[in-house]
């Protein structure tokens, strides 16, 4: 595969395999079933100033109720400046998120970064091949790996992949988003390349 190496609503994902063969896939089919009923009530900034209009503008739409941040510490800490670092417990309606992001000079400084902490990733610090799906734990999880940051995402219920998406395009538009890695429970996760914030490509091994 000569890619090197991170979904809106109705985004279309094609399967890549070696350059070839790549076929059509409605992404009605892996999307996060949602209610027909929406919250109607605005969501409110809760404490420890973190705002929230980042993630619950009209276009991003995650419904986040209260943000704190965090005591933690993470293995990508050590690759940039706590200026560039955030750790935020996000509660919505009916979930809770572990927000994390960390903010690189540039793409080189993420990719270092990145391939560090994949030689050592999670709680158990197990070794993650890249492009390659293994069990990464028992939440489900969504990073994005965008030009010159990383995203994390653990949540107590399943992730919207596009809305995650659209919050890193709206909020930090020209920090695109490159590959996106998704997993669920014990399963084993799944790599996207994104052609677009609307277009990913499956990554098979």
């Amino acid at each position: 595969m000569k890619w090197f190496f991170a979904i809106c609503l109705g985004t279309v994902v094609i399967s890549c395999q070696n350059d070839s063969n790549a076929a059509s896939v409605e992404y009605e089919k892996i999307r996060p079933k949602t209610s027909k009923e929406k919250e109607t009530k605005q969501p409110t900034q809760d404490s420890n100033d973190v705002d929230l209009n980042g993630f619950n503008r009209d276009s991003v739409a995650l419904g986040m109720l209260s943000a704190h941040v965090i005591d933690t510490a993470h293995f990508l800490d050590r690759f940039t400046s706590k200026t560039e670092i955030q750790h935020i417990l996000l509660k919505s309606k009916n979930a809770e998120f572990v927000f994390e992001t960390w903010r690189f000079r540039d793409s080189i400084a993420r990719k270092n970064a990145v391939f560090n902490w994949l030689d050592r990733f999670g709680e158990h610090e197990i070794s993650v091949n890249w492009l390659k799906p293994v069990n990464l734990g028992r939440k489900p999880c969504l990073i994005l790996f965008n030009e010159r940051s990383v995203i994390s995402v653990t949540s107590t219920s399943k992730l919207s992949v596009p809305q995650w998406i659209n919050y890193q395009r709206v909020n930090f538009p020209k920090d695109s988003v490159r590959y996106v890695l998704t997993g669920m429970p014990n399963k084993k996760c799944q790599w996207y390349r994104a052609l677009t914030p609307k277009n990913l490509v499956l990554c098979r091994p």
